[in-house]
């Protein structure tokens, strides 16, 4: 997904003014990102196009300045670059081999 973002250049498109933001989800968090940040919000966005068409969802945490934390970048979960194709993330079934180990069944971490 991040190949994809960042080869078709969706994060200066939509600082350009490309497309319009729409919040979808602010809620409240409290914990220490990878890099030290405290963070206080998780957020997720909708890009959206001139046509009313979501583009790109990304989710992004925000730190005490008010700054994105963890990369400094919004994690792109659903990117739409064409009205035909899709592209989003999902988790693999109990079942259903790894495409990049092949192996069966990964223990996912549970949520606190």
């Amino acid at each position: 997904m991040c190949e994809i973002f960042n080869n078709e250049r969706l994060l200066e498109r939509s600082e350009s003014g490309e497309w319009a933001k729409k919040k979808r989800r602010d809620n409240p968090i409290s914990f220490v990102d990878y890099n030290g940040n405290q963070c206080v919000a998780t957020q997720e966005w909708s890009w959206i196009d001139e046509n009313n068409v979501e583009r790109v969802r990304v989710h992004q945490y925000i730190t005490v300045r008010g700054e994105i934390g963890a990369s400094g970048k919004p994690d792109p979960k659903r990117i739409f670059l064409d009205d035909k194709t899709m592209y989003r993330l999902t988790r693999l079934s109990e079942q259903e081999a790894c495409h990049k180990c092949g192996r069966v069944g990964h223990d996912w971490p549970n949520r606190p």
